[in-house]
């Protein structure tokens, strides 16, 4: 604070600044502090004139985003938001690790990039219709990495409203599960060949019986 005032009785510069207050009852406030001193006609400092603006609130505000947007970007699962319109405004940097597209490869395309082709139309129309009734909709997507590679990913997608009610923006949080569903394929696979060989082992017993 000193050294932002100091300058202003020095010479003829307005100081604007924020900072930190302590109430009579110990507790912190967040200012905005705009001054100026007014010289006499021997250009000496003889008064400071100013306005202090209480903005703990917007301070509040700021540190709940600067939360919420650490929350997001270090998120372990794969994070997407689009507009309306289903136009991508954001990706997280899981995103990119999961697919190999870069933001702005991604930022003003659909998700539609990464289709692999093997969901039929009917599958996004009921997507889209249960969004767009502010609805959240579950589900599994089998789609295509940047690099050609098809992936497994669960997916949960919800709209988010303006304060007049009106849906915005759409938020999509996945999973990738491909190594689930290749355990799950491997795994039906021994089962299978299992129960053939115990079926046929049970037959052959029978026989000999």
């Amino acid at each position: 604070m000193i050294d932002s005032v100091n300058p202003t009785l020095e010479k003829d510069k307005e100081y604007d600044i924020e900072h930190r207050i302590i109430w009579p009852d110990g507790t912190i406030r967040w200012v905005s502090e705009k001054g100026r001193a007014y010289r006499d006609i021997k250009d000496k400092a003889i008064r400071m004139v100013g306005i202090v603006q209480d903005i703990t609130q917007r301070k509040l505000n700021e540190e709940e985003i600067n939360k919420l947007t650490r929350a997001v970007k270090d998120n372990p699962t794969t994070i997407i938001i689009t507009d309306k319109d289903g136009k991508i405004t954001y990706v997280n940097p899981k995103f990119t690790e999961a697919t190999g597209y870069r933001p702005d490869e991604v930022i003003g395309q659909t998700p539609g990039i990464l289709k692999s082709g093997e969901h039929p139309p009917e599958f996004y129309k009921e997507l889209w219709n249960t969004i767009l009734k502010g609805k959240e909709w579950r589900g599994e997507f089998r789609n295509k990495r940047k690099n050609g590679e098809l992936f497994w990913h669960t997916a949960s997608i919800y709209p988010i409203y303006s304060s007049s009610g009106k849906i915005t923006y759409f938020v999509s949080v996945q999973e990738d599960v491909t190594e689930k569903k290749k355990a799950d394929i491997a795994l039906k696979i021994v089962r299978s060949v299992t129960a053939h060989y115990l079926a046929e082992l049970m037959t052959r017993c029978l026989y000999t019986i």
